[in-house]
């Protein structure tokens, strides 16, 4: 005869050990991700403001690595807290290629280099991933994960509209349009094809 499957709450009551389930792991990994994400490029931003030359891009990455870390604490405070798993054991990168990719971002020298790592492709890709994982989300069972995500998509936002109206002011001549073209194709394209 079949056993009866026991309600998870009175399992936790009896003490009994639960596996967590796997829609909370898998977005616990993507929230984790972007937590990590979030946090690499609070280090990059930081690092560009003492090595940037143009004052307005360096009150912009000043303004926004301070964004950043916030952003990466509320994800952090998203994380759900099992008995069983650290959340810590969850902030990883989701993959190599996001530590080649926010690596290279580290690496940028220029203004407009830095500019479009940022406002062209790096906090896109975090917009686009917050979007992603807000499709995945439930409004019953997660209500309150979708406020935050909209505040987040809403803070990010308005930091590439002002990062991309500095980076218009230094756009000047066909040689600026070009090198920003061709910075944006090269940060792109170390992006994994599936983000």
């Amino acid at each position: 005869m079949p056993q009866a499957s026991v309600p998870a709450w009175l399992a936790v009551a009896a003490g009994v050990d639960l596996e967590p389930s796997e829609p909370l792991v898998m977005s616990a990994r993507r929230i984790g991700q972007k937590v990590w994400f979030e946090r690499r490029l609070f280090e990059v931003f930081g690092s560009w403001v003492p090595l940037e030359a143009d004052m307005d891009a360096k009150l912009l990455f000043g303004a926004h690595a301070l964004h950043l870390g916030w952003r990466a604490q509320v994800w952090h405070e998203r994380l759900p807290e099992l008995a069983e798993m650290d959340r810590e054991s969850f902030v990883r990168p989701a993959s190599d290629a996001d530590v080649a990719f926010t690596d290279a971002l580290g690496g940028a020298t220029s203004t407009i280099e830095r500019l479009v790592a940022a406002y062209r492709v790096a906090l896109p890709t975090a917009i686009a991933a917050a979007q992603a994982h807000l499709k995945r989300t439930s409004a019953v069972a997660d209500g309150p994960l979708q406020r935050w995500i909209g505040i987040l998509l809403y803070d990010a936002g308005q930091d590439v509209d002002a990062g991309s109206r500095v980076l218009a002011s230094k756009l000047i001549s066909d040689d600026d349009l070009a090198e920003a073209a061709d910075h944006q194709e090269r940060f792109a394209g170390l992006l994994p094809d599936d983000r």
